[in-house]
């Protein structure tokens, strides 16, 4: 009742605001058409329009943050007979892109070839990019202290050295003063698999660098599985379902009459919450990120029980709770290994938890999967505190009830009317803002993490090379200081980690964390093969 008096008052103090508020949406509106005719004059057809939604505010970046989605990945090999490995990649990557992207009759993704460019305070696509093959797919910098070598001469490389290169390269400009919209790094130094002295292959480490103007998560998947591999089945089963017609527009961004007066009646309230909301001041809050980061992730090892697998725990611990996602254990997961982060680094742990982004995927592709920023944005407050205590007499009711808590929170945050509000400014109102104001967008988010879990991919291989081990690191954006994804691949579970050195000050630090997450999820799968066979031994003895 409180809440809908509150709603109706801020109403009410917003009525004479808004003819100002109209005025000032028709003066972008036009002040946006003449810079778009006046662009389109001098660029000709090489125009492609203005970045609209979601690509307009990944494009507001700074050299100590920009919007870069890195899927470090690895081709597997033989220890015998590998050393033209990285020669013969290089040659049949780029020959299969300009076969099946660059030079096809009908690119199927022409938006990764385009140009980002701004002018007027707007930014938009042109098509008029001089850059070749080479320019885009070409041999990484050595990174092993004696170099790359050649032929049989190849140096190996350790994990330490490959989390100092990624964390270095993650935030590097693109090709063409950073207007290209993607690279990718063939590497010429192999990693061993297993222990030095017993491993039967190796493993070359790869890099697709792609610009979030031009896709999301799933949409850098997307590139490797249905381009370069050809092998996108899996990948479509998984994501590609029909949505419902009774779904359809609010799923796909749009918004019914119904919706419309909501947003109207809630709008006000939300944006004097948001405004006047007090953020408790943490360890993870800053101010200003760096362009110094550090990178790190878990690749999940061979189980030899199928139940045992991280994945397969995921989906028996959600059951404990009606309604329960994979995000909510992950999430769960998170809470405790933050817990024994700030406990390493000797800070208290915020009272009220932290914010976290949790990415998700908007409405559903009817047939296909398409490159483009399709996430929408559920922000969440996510309470810190100690995971799972093996020797807790009742620590599978304190399981389900702490996953209950985060599934409550996560239920209530999507249907939360500030959700559509700002799904609805994100994908309608950003494409009309200039970058200045796009800017003061971006950095008045009062985010700490961001957590991204994609779904479930089977094992690909290219030209008879396996694929193996792929860590998505996510940019660090406005004063976002630690982003985490999540990627299923081939029934093995890889958390990468991409962060701020003000706030994770070391490599060890960031393994702390990833570790942590897997670590905690082993746990729970303990708790529930311990009542699993507790239960049996009951059932034998009746």
């Amino acid at each position: 009742m409180l809440l809908k008096l509150f709603n109706i008052c801020a109403f009410i103090l917003f009525l004479p605001i808004y003819p100002f508020v109209g005025l000032f949406f028709v003066t972008l509106l036009s002040y946006g058409a003449i810079a778009k005719r006046l662009i389109r004059l001098y660029y000709g057809a090489s125009f492609k329009g203005f970045l609209e939604g979601l690509d307009a505010i990944w494009n507001v970046e700074t050299g100590s943050s920009r919007s870069m989605l890195n899927l470090l990945f690895f081709v597997e090999s033989p220890l015998e007979g590998h050393s033209d490995i990285p020669e013969r990649f290089l040659r049949d990557i780029r020959k299969t892109i300009l076969e099946k992207l660059k030079d096809a009759p009908r690119q199927p993704y022409p938006r990764i070839f385009w140009t980002r460019r701004q002018r007027f305070g707007y930014c938009f696509w042109t098509d008029d990019s001089k850059l070749t093959i080479e320019d885009y797919v070409r041999f990484m910098e050595p990174i092993g202290k004696d170099g790359g070598g050649g032929g049989s001469e190849r140096k190996f490389l350790d994990e330490a050295q490959l989390h100092e290169f990624a964390g270095k390269v993650s935030n590097r400009h693109l090709p063409n003063g950073h207007a290209a919209c993607w690279e990718l790094l063939i590497g010429t130094e192999p990693v061993r698999q297993g222990k030095s002295d017993t491993a039967a292959t190796v493993k070359y480490p790869m890099m697709l660098r792609l610009h979030h103007t031009a896709g999301d998560e799933m949409a850098i998947v997307k590139l490797i599985l249905d381009t370069i591999t050809g092998n996108h089945a899996a990948l479509a089963a998984r994501i590609c379902t029909p949505a419902k017609p009774a779904e359809e527009s609010k799923k796909c961004g749009g918004l019914k009459l119904t919706q419309l007066l909501k947003l109207a009646l809630n709008g006000p309230a939300i944006v004097l919450r948001m405004i006047f909301r007090k953020t408790e001041k943490s360890y993870l809050s800053t101010t200003k990120v760096t362009n110094y980061k550090v990178a790190n992730w878990h690749h999940e090892p061979p189980v030899d029980v199928p139940e045992q697998a991280v994945i397969s725990i995921v989906k028996r611990t959600k059951q404990l709770v009606e309604g329960g996602r994979f995000s909510d254990v992950f999430l769960l997961a998170l809470a405790s290994s933050f817990q024994k982060f700030f406990d390493a680094k000797g800070e208290p742990a915020p009272e009220q938890g932290i914010s976290v982004i949790v990415p998700g995927r908007a409405g559903s592709e009817a047939k296909s999967l398409k490159i483009k920023n399709r996430f929408t944005t559920r922000h969440q407050q996510l309470k810190i505190g100690r995971g799972v205590q093996l020797d807790s007499p009742d620590k599978l009711s304190k399981l389900r009830q702490q996953l209950s808590i985060i599934a409550q929170g996560s239920t209530c945050t999507r249907s939360n009317a500030s959700h559509t509000v700002t799904s609805w400014f994100i994908s309608t109102l950003t494409g009309m803002l200039p970058v200045p104001m796009l800017r003061l967008v971006v950095h008045s988010f009062r985010v700490n993490v961001v957590f991204s879990i994609l779904p479930e991919i089977e094992q690909v291989s290219f030209q008879g090379l396996r694929m193996v081990d792929p860590v998505l690191l996510l940019p660090n954006t406005g004063n976002i200081s630690i982003c985490l994804a999540v990627l299923t691949f081939g029934n093995k579970v890889h958390v990468g980690i991409l962060a701020d050195r003000t706030i994770v000050s070391s490599e060890e630090e960031a393994h702390l964390i990833v570790e942590e997450v897997v670590a905690e999820i082993q746990r729970m799968g303990k708790v529930l093969d311990e009542e699993q066979k507790m239960t049996s031994i009951s059932f034998e003895n009746e």
